[in-house]
């Protein structure tokens, strides 16, 4: 392969013995996933999607961040039950429903009127909330 100028050779060449082959096998890995003795070359990927076609929804990022610990103790303890997601799944998980719902609620806040309206003992607290502002009033008055 020729290269033009600027451009890198981003081939990387392994060669692996026969001894390297063998010893793999003797480790357990299976035949059709060990490789074969001989020079192989590799190359790095390039991207299978161009980044804009791609949704942020399906991409992952890596971040650092700082969490409270009793907040990570929190999502380590549900991650260690049986058939739980990994706790950074359930962080993301989290995160995403309350993302989801405040643009629910940006979109639909009659819906979230609606339903204080329908919660039991709603009407009943507004109106006592009423009745303790309205006695303070007369009182300053």
């Amino acid at each position: 392969m020729k290269k033009t100028k600027g451009q890198q050779d981003d081939r990387k060449g392994l060669v692996v013995s026969q001894d390297h082959y063998q010893k793999e096998l003797a480790q357990g890995v299976e035949p059709e996933y060990a490789l074969k003795p001989g020079r192989h070359v590799f190359r790095r990927a390039r991207w299978v999607a161009k980044p804009e076609d791609t949704h942020p929804r399906n991409c992952k990022v890596r971040i650092t961040m700082f969490l409270d610990a009793d907040i990570l103790d929190y999502f380590k303890a549900r991650a260690a039950k049986p058939h739980a997601a990994p706790y950074q799944t359930q962080i993301n998980e989290t995160l995403r429903e309350l993302m989801e719902q405040e643009t629910t609620y940006k979109i639909k806040p009659a819906a979230e009127y609606r339903r204080l309206l329908e919660t039991p003992g709603f009407i009943e607290a507004v109106a006592r909330r009423v009745e303790v502002a309205t006695a303070k009033r007369r009182k300053t008055d």
